[in-house]
């Protein structure tokens, strides 16, 4: 009979569990494991009460049951079943008894006198129907042997984000991000995972319901889980994409039943999260002084001049300003808003969702009628429908997007720039805006002004932003019983477009220079103009690609035996891919399958193998086989383990080794291409001109080799080890499951740099790096209830990986200049 390893949650009455979490592990090593092995002596009076029960405990099928909980509700006696499920437990007269396993339901049986119960524990089809996302399908949780972490799409709202990238570190173990930039719609975070084993592109495939797409503006709202495959074994079916991870992000689908609306709203700020310390204008000006009388030069600035800045007597001709607190607010506000509706009928199942999600900029407006601050608006929507045509045909239908408008400051150069530039602004350069003018300083009463902090983008108008992104799926699904029970076939195609529009409106604003008169006074000197608005359509994009798959599914159960096997062909092809030859669209074919094998889901094997090909690479290093296996074995169900379970309620051993690939190197592209030239047009020696004859000064146009290739070119190859083990203590309260992994990645692409320059072209990119990844990953989670109306939970997650660069093909140069057997990305513990 299948034993099903999903954890029950246990009923608990005694308040004494309510033990923090901080000292989970102190309990694991201490708590004593009162009520399993022995009862607890009871008063005389209470024992002329009681009754011994003797009995056995089997499943539906008639299996004794090991290890089976038998508890004396209300008390903490209690024992656990024998290797042939037997036990005896005193029991006071009209107690009650609670029969509770792994996978079965809780049975509860009134015990009026001695005798011997024969107790039949019923499946609990629920926790048996539990399932984990993989790719390209499902499995049951309890038989998934690979590194796989997971989280609901429920605990994505409790981090009110406006980025779903910057919800998952710390959340699932495994994976680490970094945030560069908080700008409005643009604060999406780098994802890896298990660290950065190349030093090429090391960003994980996402898919979104199957398909490779962008998750960090998706509404979290429409997710209905997450799940990081990790290892060898549950990334080798991406074949030459599976090297870095692979994040699955599955959205919500309807259920039959009546039609259920769900509203819901968050608010929140965002801060600056570490403020800069800057010179003020005293401090400025004396350094100065001091970098001038230090090199034998005299000091430019005053006694007087430095007086004025320290005390602040005349702030219009000798301001002192911090431009990041002058120009910027402390926080801003943001705002997530969703309503959806799900429901179905009998033939037909829906889940329709609307959201809106705001973000405001920290840019001070002052006096300036036009809105040029940061701003980002994005209206998320999304229908997803099943139709079930007949019996054993599912036709599937998703339909997703977004619109995003986003406005940015303008400020002729990137937005990188313009924040530099508040960093360079001198704090004497200008007096900010008074009265509605912008002030600058006069040079005539400073030996130098340098550039205020308002120059780059104030008055100059701004920039919007308009992406619009369509996401279509059809899936067909039809059971093929009437061949063989457990055979089905998948066919899906999916479509994907995104088109944006910039549009610019640009203007110019005077600034005014202060003049002081004989009185005393300050008058101001205009200086430039001011203009209207004037728009104009600055660029456009667009992006366009789609996929299909054709795949034949079985899932079979042979008694004790449970066999499933998946063969699936795939396609797609990217348009307008941008970088070298971006008008010839990309595009992998590749098959895909995988076999999985449990007895009693006690035993478990699945090997898994992908075989694709990449454009990038000769057609004899196109195609490439990348295979992976892994073992799972759950020791608590084995009879030697029965006296342990006192201890230890479950015992997961898990094993997995494979390979994968990672074909990507930044933009280059048909890297097994015949070199190529290139005519300069001999203006200046950067363009390849050249110098004919003796004492000529003007250089001559010229033909140049600008590449050369390399048809031996291939992706690159990581060998992965992972060795896990989930285990359940505490009386089922606290789960733990641990992971160690060991990755070397060869073959990596890298351009040489030990040959002189002297050859005139650019080098081709050749297989030589190695890197070596080393690291583990913990999680813990506590799930406790204190009487039947209070729950509570933790959960702590720990990630380490410690990525090397073994070789990467150096100029000889100095040891300790050397990048090998340096880290090339070491990354902090995660909590």
């Amino acid at each position: 009979m299948e034993k099903q390893e999903i954890f029950s949650k246990k009923r608990v009455l005694n308040l004494s569990r309510l033990l923090p979490a901080a000292i989970l592990v102190c309990l694991f090593l201490s708590a004593p494991q009162e009520g399993y092995a022995e009862e607890v002596p009871m008063p005389e009076a209470v024992q002329q009460n009681t009754v011994t029960v003797t009995g056995v405990v089997k499943d539906s099928n008639g299996e004794a049951i090991i290890g089976a909980n038998v508890m004396v509700v209300g008390t903490t006696t209690g024992v656990i079943t024998d290797l042939d499920g037997n036990f005896m437990v005193n029991v006071p007269v009209g107690g009650k008894l609670q029969f509770s396993f792994i996978g079965y339901k809780d049975q509860v049986i009134v015990v009026k006198k001695a005798g011997k119960l024969n107790v039949v524990l019923q499946e609990d089809t629920q926790m048996l129907g539990e399932v984990e996302v993989v790719a390209y399908g499902v499995q049951k949780k309890v038989s998934v042997t690979g590194a796989i972490s997971s989280m609901k799409g429920e605990d994505l709202l409790k981090t009110p984000a406006g980025s779903v990238s910057n919800i998952l570190s710390g959340q699932v173990t495994g994976i680490s991000s970094v945030q560069y930039s908080g700008e409005p719609g643009a604060d999406e975070a780098d994802i890896y995972v298990r660290g950065i084993a190349s030093w090429n592109d090391a960003t994980p495939l996402v898919q979104v319901d199957g398909v490779e797409r962008e998750m960090s503006q998706i509404d979290p709202n429409e997710i209905e889980s997450i799940t990081v495959l990790k290892d060898a074994s549950a990334t080798a079916v991406f074949g030459v994409r599976g090297a870095n991870g692979v994040i699955l992000i599955t959205t919500k689908r309807g259920a039959q039943g009546k039609a259920k609306i769900s509203f819901s709203t968050s608010a929140g700020l965002n801060v600056r999260t570490k403020t800069l310390e800057f010179a003020n204008s005293y401090q400025y000006a004396s350094y100065y002084n001091l970098l001038q009388t230090n090199d034998g030069g005299t000091a430019v600035f005053s006694d007087e001049q430095l007086a004025a800045f320290r005390d602040h007597t005349n702030p219009i001709l000798y301001p002192d300003i911090n431009w990041i607190d002058y120009c910027m607010n402390k926080a801003a506000f943001q705002s997530q808003h969703n309503v959806n509706i799900t429901g179905g009928t009998e033939n037909m199942r829906y889940f329709v969702s609307a959201g809106l999600f705001t973000q405001d900029g920290m840019f001070k407006q002052f006096a300036a009628e036009r809105d040029f601050d940061f701003n980002y608006k994005r209206y998320n929507y999304r229908a997803n429908l099943d139709f079930d045509v007949t019996k054993t045909t599912l036709l599937s239908v998703n339909i997703g997007g977004r619109v995003e408008v986003k406005r940015t400051p303008e400020s002729g150069e990137d937005q990188n720039q313009l924040f530099r530039k508040l960093y360079w602004a001198v704090p004497f350069a200008g007096a900010g805006v008074i009265d509605g003018r912008r002030i600058v300083s006069n040079s005539d009463y400073l030996p130098f002004t340098g550039v205020d902090g308002l120059s780059s983008y104030y008055g100059k108008g701004f920039r919007m932003l308009t992406t619009n992104v369509l996401n279509v799926d059809l899936a067909l699904n039809q059971k093929l019983d009437f061949i063989t029970k457990g055979l089905s076939l998948k066919l899906k195609g999916a479509y994907n477009s995104t088109y944006s529009t910039t549009r610019l409106a640009s203007s110019s604003m005077a600034y005014y220079v202060p003049v002081e008169q004989s009185d005393g006074t300050i008058t101001y000197r205009k200086e430039g103009t001011d203009s209207q608005l004037s728009y104009s359509d600055s660029s456009f994009g667009k992006a366009r690609n789609w996929y299909m798959e054709l795949a034949l599914n079985y899932n079979r159960k042979f008694g004790e035996h449970n066999v499933s096997g998946l063969l699936l062909y795939n396609q797609s092809k990217k348009y307008y891919t941008g970088g070298t030859y971006s008008y010839i669209p990309s595009g992998y074919v590749g098959l895909v399958g995988r076999i999985t094998y449990d007895w009693k889901t006690r035993y478990m094997a699945e090997f898994n193998v992908g075989y694709n090909g990449s454009e990038n690479f000769a057609p004899e290093n196109r195609y490439g086989f990348f295979p992976a296996g892994s073992l799972g074995w759950i020791v608590s169900e084995e009879s030697f383990f029965a006296p342990l379970k006192k201890v230890i309620g479950y015992l997961k051993l898990r094993a997995s080794v494979g390979m994968v690939g990672n074909d990507t190197m930044s933009s280059n592209r048909f890297l097994y291409l015949p070199g190529s030239y290139g005519y300069g047009t001999g203006s200046s020696e950067n363009i390849h001109g050249y110098y004919f004859g003796q004492n000529i000064n003007s250089i001559k146009s010229g033909a140049y080799e600008s590449t050369f290739s390399n048809p031996d070119a291939k992706w690159e190859t990581a060998v992965k080890q992972n060795y896990g083990i989930d285990f359940n203590i505490l009386k089922d309260r606290l789960s733990v499951s641990a992971d160690y992994f060991i990755e070397k990645r060869k073959d990596i692409l890298t351009s040489p740099d030990y040959l002189p320059g002297i050859l005139g072209m650019t080098l081709p990119v050749v297989n030589v790096g190695e890197t070596e990844n080393k690291g583990f990953e913990l999680q813990l989670k506590w799930n406790d209830k204190v009487g039947e109306d209070f729950r509570y939970w933790a959960n702590f997650n720990l990630s380490f990986a410690r990525n090397k660069i073994v070789y990467m093909n150096e100029v000889p140069n100095n040891e300790s200049l050397y990048g090998r057997d340096r880290p090339s990305h070491q990354l902090p513990f995660d909590a």
